[in-house]
């Protein structure tokens, strides 16, 4: 039995070990990278909704997977009567 255990904790050791070397770290280019991205977004986002050009803001919201959106008291269960409601 103590066999078992042994091996049993050689392997959990092991594996813990194993996912720890697999960590992603990121550079600071990549991560300038990934704000510049994010922020190159976000202004589009605040572009679009500037002009009030609401199919080029809406595309900012998951088409598949839109869950839903409130405004003070009114909820919209669906992104064509959010994009509607709002233009």
């Amino acid at each position: 039995m103590k066999t078992f255990y042994s091996i049993l904790l050689f392997s959990v050791l092991s594996l813990l070990i194993g996912c720890r070397q697999s960590e992603k770290t990121f550079t600071d280019a990549d991560k300038e990278v990934i704000k510049k991205e994010v922020t190159d977004q976000f202004n589009l986002l605040v572009t679009a909704l500037n002009k009030k050009d609401a199919p080029a803001w809406s595309d900012f919201y998951s088409k598949d997977e839109f869950i839903s959106a409130m405004v003070m008291t009114d909820y919209y269960s669906s992104k064509s009567a959010w994009v509607d409601t709002i233009t």
